[in-house]
């Protein structure tokens, strides 16, 4: 119940136990991907941010070949965008972050912005996964070409616009980085700062 900071039912007791991986292994972790599917697959992973960054620890743990595309400058999503004061989970740090990637480094029960970033980009670094991202790229669209069963994924930088081909795309754009502002009167002219 204290790591959970709730009573837990003894119908969620396994899953509970499971995330915290208190024994050390990783139930999720893919078995490799078949060598030939693994030269000739790829994939595409669209955002940087906590599930993006799970889908490129699990697809290398698979062995499968796979570019993440991030409009930012850093991984973390949310946790990159949302600097103002105060910005924290309202989940306990425990059971936020990634059950085979525990933390006992936290300040906070309840873990502010830079620790969270800190915390993604950590563990980026401990997958490797930092090569494998295309920073400050903006997916434009993304369409599937029936004769080739491939993905054409047109993206943009300060450089310009390309398209990409894969044979999967992942999308992990999270939903929390878009406000979706109510309709009032004087929106359009407010000029002072506005978040979410």
């Amino acid at each position: 119940d204290w790591a959970a900071a709730e009573h837990v039912d003894d119908d969620n007791l396994p899953l509970v136990l499971e995330e915290l991986d208190l024994d050390g292994a990783d139930p999720r972790q893919p078995a490799p991907l078949d060598p030939f599917l693994a030269r000739v697959f790829r994939v595409i992973v669209i955002g940087c941010g906590e599930s993006g960054v799970l889908a490129g620890i699990r697809l290398k743990q698979a062995g499968i070949p796979f570019e993440i595309v991030e409009k930012n400058g850093g991984p973390g999503g949310t946790w990159w965008e949302n600097t103002y004061p105060g910005a924290r989970v309202d989940v306990a740090n425990h059971l936020y972050c990634y059950s085979f990637e525990p933390s006992n480094h936290w300040r906070h029960f309840f873990a502010e912005q830079p620790e969270l970033a800190a915390y993604f980009d950590d563990v980026m670094g401990r997958h490797g996964l930092h090569d494998r991202v295309r920073w400050n790229t903006e997916v434009l669209s993304a369409v599937w070409d029936d004769s080739t069963a491939t993905w054409g994924v047109t993206v943009r930088t300060d450089a310009g616009t390309e398209t990409l081909t894969a044979h999967a795309v992942i999308t992990a754009v999270g939903q929390l980085n878009r406000p979706n502002l109510p309709d009032f009167p004087g929106r359009e002219t407010f000029s002072g700062p506005s978040f979410h």
